[in-house]
């Protein structure tokens, strides 16, 4: 349906092709440089040399060339990604800085609540001696011997 109805196409006749085309290749041209000519204009030039004519090099040819695009593309990529990072330091975004402080007082209080939960089980204190020591709210010792009690 999508065939017909998008691309136009009247199928009568379909055959599977294995779509498992995995193949790595790794091709080195003869020569392979890039060149201005005398009016400014920058081409690469690629020259094969070849003892005989072979009916195959038109597509090693056209092999090389998609290489070489896909190879410029990825170049053009990771310098864009380079500059994207110098661009944006984690360090300098509100959203990260934001997110550190959060973390920093969960900590905080993650460490409290378990330095208060010790001293109210294992000691004789007093709730106000042991908020003293803690440097917390006597209502937060308070709420931690209650919940203990549960």
């Amino acid at each position: 349906m999508i065939v017909r109805d998008v691309l136009g196409l009247d199928i009568t006749q379909s055959e599977e092709i294995p779509d498992d085309m995995q193949h790595t290749k790794e091709r080195k041209p003869d020569a392979l440089k890039k060149v201005t000519d005398a009016t400014g204009h920058t081409y690469v030039l690629q020259v094969e040399f070849q003892t005989a004519d072979e009916k195959e090099m038109v597509y090693r040819m056209a092999e090389y060339s998609v290489m070489l695009m896909r190879s410029n593309v990825e170049q053009q990529f990771e310098k864009a990604m380079e500059t994207v990072t110098k661009f944006f330091k984690e360090e300098k975004d509100f959203l990260y800085k934001k997110g550190e402080v959060k973390g920093r007082e969960e900590g905080r209080e993650e460490k409290e609540l378990k330095f208060v939960t010790n001293l109210v089980a294992q000691s004789d204190l007093s709730d106000q001696q042991i908020a003293g020591m803690a440097e917390v709210p006597l209502s937060f010792v308070k709420s931690v011997r209650n919940s203990l009690k549960k």
